[in-house]
């Protein structure tokens, strides 16, 4: 009896210690007791990748290449997952906008934190790719459009101004949030008012590794999971480098100066005419015109000859060029930038 009262006794022991741990503490984000930190510029990231990261040598590379001028702070939360803790929003905006990132050529998949999130718990899958769309026919270069290709190959985010401005733009430039578990989107079919069907073609901007053969973003092809389980695979693939954007950033081109970035009848604030129509050069060094005034110190610097491959181009000494004609004057100047680029 005394044991029946025991293993009663244990039972209402063990119900009373559940409806204990029911119960709840309503959490208030503003209580001055629960936010000991600013949390308001966190980012949670992992890398896509099943590689162990060097994470002394991440934060470091990060922190170089970001250069937060507030500072940030990097702590690794668990396996492959990272927290990144800035201090003013300028900062958090500008890595968030300027991406995608990688360390040691492993993309960075990066998702902004709010209060009340578990970082744990985020769900890290998109990341935003600057896209090109090419071969799009005059007349559908328009925002609406974009959005409507950039929903097509992920979510659409942004789209660059400069692709709407202007007579005609190569290529249609947006922003998309592209999802990770999905292969890339190499093209897309539209159809015309008239009923005639053309397809456009997508090259994206600082695409990291990706597989030539699925298309996935985070492996080469080499360790492609699909291409070992495929019976009788072949060489063929179906993706190939031709999906990386070349680079935008300018490059100096000789003969640029001469190049009009206006049309006629506007106005341009970098002339390089005379007010007679002659060829003008200008240099910090000193200068000359048709008028066959040379500075001396020209004179002195000048290279008598210009190396162009494998071929030695004769240049026309300066204290000579008075006697040219302005296309003589122009190709002499022209040899004499690329002497001065080759050295």
């Amino acid at each position: 009896m005394s044991d029946s009262n025991h293993s009663i006794d244990e039972l209402c022991g063990r119900m009373q210690l559940a409806e204990d741990e029911e119960g709840g503490l309503l959490l208030d984000e503003g209580d001055d007791g629960i936010k000991t930190h600013d949390l308001r510029w966190c980012l949670v990231g992992r890398f896509l990748s099943d590689r162990q990261v060097n994470f002394t040598a991440m934060r470091n590379t990060m922190a170089s290449v970001w250069r937060p001028v507030k500072g940030v702070f990097i702590k690794e939360l668990g396996p492959n997952l990272f927290l990144f803790q800035f201090f003013h929003e300028l900062d958090l905006s500008r890595v968030l906008s300027n991406g995608p990132w990688t360390f040691d050529n492993l993309l960075l998949i990066i998702k902004r934190l709010f209060i009340g999130e578990q970082p744990s718990k985020a769900e890290l899958f998109h990341v935003e790719l600057w896209t090109q769309v090419y071969y799009l026919p005059f007349g559908f270069m328009t925002e609406k459009i974009g959005k409507s290709i950039g929903n097509f190959i992920g979510t659409y985010v942004d789209a660059d101004q400069h692709s709407f401005s202007g007579v005609w733009q190569n290529y249609m430039r947006i922003r998309v949030a592209f999802d990770v578990r999905t292969p890339l989107k190499r093209r897309m079919k539209l159809k015309k008012s008239d009923g005639g069907w053309f397809w456009i073609n997508f090259k994206y901007e600082r695409l990291p590794t990706f597989c030539f053969y699925c298309g996935f973003l985070g492996h080469s092809d080499k360790f492609c999971v699909g291409l070992f389980n495929t019976p009788n695979a072949t060489s063929d693939r179906a993706y190939g480098s031709w999906l990386r954007a070349p680079s935008r950033r300018r490059q100096n081109q000789v003969g640029g100066q001469w190049l009009r970035s206006t049309t006629p009848g506007q106005s341009s604030d970098h002339s390089h005419e005379g007010d007679d129509g002659d060829f003008t050069e200008e240099r910090a060094e000193g200068s000359y015109s048709n008028s066959g005034a040379i500075s001396p110190q020209l004179v002195e610097a000048h290279c008598p000859t210009v190396a162009l491959g494998k071929e030695l181009i004769p240049s026309i000494p300066l204290r000579d060029i008075s006697n040219l004609t302005k296309e003589e004057r122009e190709i002499s100047y022209l040899f004499r930038i690329i002497n001065a680029s080759a050295n």
